[in-house]
């Protein structure tokens, strides 16, 4: 009985190394055929199943007997391309550890408005690098008339002849560190006053420090669609991007649940961002998530969104979209809201609430755009310049079909008129490799030279009806 006991556990042990063994081969098999392409693990939208039950790696339909056969598969269009236009790890292993210490002055802030509609004083590291908070003081050292300077009568410098403040440092670290910027408002309603009656300053002493390793951006792709039909051009677009965000590593978010039907339709992309603005913040899951309209197709699925992603001189840019021109001259030009690109931070959070609430505190005023127009005016109308930027439309918005670009936003008219457009593309595109042949190296080199120019140099907007 033991002789046999120890031949079983000796023909488990076998099989399991011969399970493990070919396991081990197919990945590295894989891995050989295309590094690029990421094993299925985003979770099917609801209501999705595979075009074909036995390819996982393919397209999705929401009606398997009647599904027409035109959805591409991406995966049979991906080409092997290396990280290195924007995840430099040469460079990035250079980097020293840490930065030496800075001391900065903020003057105290007087204002009778709401501290969330004030801008504060930044403070910034480098690229790769997150803020460590050394020293956190809030009021006036002793004899100081020198920093934050104001009319020093002798009633005030007999105030000050002792130190007169606090050390707020606990509200400052959590305000600040393990960001590579963060924004800082002195005043009396966040921190405590000790100095009444005298102009009081915030000083800081901080460092960077390099971060441990130079990691993969965490971006999620998310939309909104209540009404999907099979074969249009709405089911099209989230097979697609179901698709690329498995291929690239994306996270997909498909959402089709109007939680608030009372509201325009069109202001579910706000909810559904603020949705995913709350849950980056909350967790720390996401760092940037890209919205995208259901009437866009991807023309070249080997384009990745990092590509886009600001400069490292460009740590405040929190929202990228493109130009849009609507056909009245008179009001040239704004944003287009059908594909976004949002950095989770506070600032983000901030603009869309707002956004959102822009046709409560405009109620006489026609939004031709709804959303859109809210959201380019808020941008305007705050001063709002130093955290968005405006792109070229053939990016990321276009109109036409051109061979080369990333994405196909079929804009305006119907139903059939976008249906339309989608098989005349398909049509047209089939078994022509052009259309995907640009490479990220290439089109990142076009971003980067875009963004070293001047604000005033780079697309401007203007307040839309």
């Amino acid at each position: 009985m033991k002789l046999i006991k120890i031949h079983i556990c000796l023909l488990l042990f076998l099989l399991y190394c011969l399970i493990f063994v070919n396991t081990e081969q197919i990945l590295l098999n894989n891995d050989k055929l295309d590094s690029n392409i990421i094993n299925y693990k985003n979770i099917l939208p609801e209501g999705f199943i595979p075009v074909d039950e036995n390819v996982l790696n393919g397209p999705i339909t929401t009606n398997r007997e009647k599904d027409n056969g035109k959805k591409r598969n991406l995966y049979s269009m991906i080409r092997n391309e290396d990280d290195s236009y924007y995840y430099n790890y040469n460079e990035f292993n250079k980097l020293k550890n840490e930065t030496s210490i800075q001391s900065v002055y903020f003057c105290e802030m007087y204002s009778r408005l709401r501290p969330e509609v004030l801008k504060g004083f930044d403070l910034s590291c480098p690229n790769h690098y997150t803020i460590v908070i050394d020293k956190a003081f809030y009021g006036r050292y002793a004899n100081d008339t020198i920093n934050c300077k104001t009319n020093f009568t002798p009633e005030i410098l007999k105030k000050i002849k002792n130190d007169c403040g606090y050390e707020p440092l606990k509200n400052i670290k959590y305000s600040c560190e393990g960001k590579s910027y963060c924004s800082l408002k002195p005043m009396n309603s966040f921190y405590k006053d000790h100095c009444h009656g005298v102009l009081k300053y915030l000083h800081i002493d901080y460092h960077c420090i390099k971060k441990p390793e130079l990691r993969k951006e965490k971006i999620s792709i998310i939309s909104f669609y209540d009404g999907i039909e099979y074969n249009s051009i709405y089911e099209h677009s989230v097979s697609e991007f179901y698709q690329y965000a498995n291929i690239h590593g994306y996270e997909f978010q498909f959402t089709n649940f109007n939680y608030i039907p009372e509201s325009n339709i069109f202001f579910m992309k706000f909810q559904t961002i603020i949705d995913k603005l709350i849950e980056g913040l909350k967790y720390g899951n996401i760092d940037w998530i890209f919205w995208v309209d259901n009437d866009v197709i991807i023309l070249n699925p080997n384009i990745k969104l990092e590509t886009f992603l600001p400069n490292e001189k460009m740590n405040k840019i929190h929202l990228i979209a493109a130009y849009d021109y609507n056909g009245r001259k008179d009001y040239c030009c704004g944003i287009n809201a059908g594909i976004l690109l949002i950095r989770v931070h506070e600032w983000s959070l901030n603009v869309f609430m707002r956004a959102i609430s822009y046709p409560y505190y405009n109620k006489n005023m026609y939004l031709e755009n709804h959303d859109q127009t809210s959201l380019n005016n808020i941008l305007i109308e705050f001063n709002e310049a130093d955290h968005y930027v405006v792109v070229p439309p053939h990016w990321m918005n276009k109109r036409d079909i051109t061979k080369g670009e990333f994405l196909y936003h079929i804009m305006g008219g119907g139903r059939k008129y976008k249906d339309r457009k989608l098989y005349q593309f398909l049509n047209k595109s089939k078994n022509d490799e052009e259309w995907y042949t640009k490479t990220n190296k290439e089109l990142r080199k076009e971003v980067l030279k875009y963004y070293n120019f001047s604000k005033e140099e780079q697309i401007q907007i203007n307040i839309q009806p």
